[in-house]
């Protein structure tokens, strides 16, 4: 720094002007902030009461699945903020994505004051110590068309969480590209559900691929069939093989 200083010409030294009063402490609050909110500086017990912060929306990137990832960085979601009240609570859909082979959608929790615990915290549910308020159960339904399983939850390096993801997988049948999805959540402690109504718009890029084959091994006959189904943000593979007597038994 020094060998620096002495190749500058002295005049420009000279022409400095002091750093206004303001600046110089609106510089040092900042380098401050970040010193006390350093990993190295932290102490072990803030650390545990950051990590037990609930997570208020964002799910989409925190979730930990890429696909969603993706739809949130290049905005394949829909935001929708569509939402229920009752009881001082407040259920709201905020965001929604389907690409044709699965929905995946965000419900946020707005609580009263002095309400205890997150909307969802997988470990409390596991282990029956959820809140009074918290999440309890869930009920989707389709206008048409099915879906093969609903998961819901958080990544569980964010939980306790005031957001939660609900994803319908393996749909089938005739369902349209936009409709309305309805939604019933119910609380911990509350008999009446939030119920919303939730348009879902899907997205282009959705291509099936299909295979049937048929091969010998060892003298039997086995049927192979192969479906992909590819989005720009999910690929879904399923495989059926069957050998004569499962063939026999579904009447191929």
């Amino acid at each position: 720094m020094e060998k620096q200083m002495d190749k500058l010409p002295s005049e420009t030294i000279k022409k400095r002007k002091p750093l206004r009063k303001g600046l110089v402490i609106a510089v040092a609050a900042a380098i401050l902030g970040l010193l006390i909110l350093s990993p190295v500086l932290i102490s072990p017990t803030m650390a545990e009461s950051l990590n037990k912060l609930p997570i208020v929306g964002n799910i989409f990137n925190l979730a930990g699945d890429f696909g969603l990832q993706k739809a949130e960085e290049e905005g394949l979601t829909t935001t929708v903020n569509e939402s229920a009240s009752h009881d001082g609570f407040t259920i709201t859909a905020t965001k929604v994505s389907y690409d044709g082979i699965r929905i995946a959608m965000e419900l946020t929790r707005t609580a009263p004051e002095g309400t205890e615990g997150a909307l969802y915290h997988l470990r409390s549910i596991m282990n029956d110590t959820a809140k009074k308020g918290s999440f309890d159960n869930i009920q989707v339904w389709l206008p048409s068309g099915h879906y093969g399983s609903l998961s819901l939850g958080t990544n569980l390096v964010t939980e306790p969480s005031e957001s939660v993801l609900v994803e319908l997988n393996d749909l089938s049948g005739d369902i349209p590209d936009q409709f309305d999805l309805t939604v019933k959540m119910g609380l911990r402690g509350y008999k009446r559900p939030f119920e919303l109504k939730v348009p879902v718009v899907k997205m282009a890029g959705h291509t099936v691929l299909t295979s049937e084959e048929t091969k010998i091994y060892k003298g039997e006959i086995w049927k192979i069939a192969a479906k992909i189904d590819i989005s720009l943000i999910t690929t879904h593979l399923v495989v059926n093989i069957a050998d004569k007597h499962l063939q026999r038994r579904n009447g191929v």
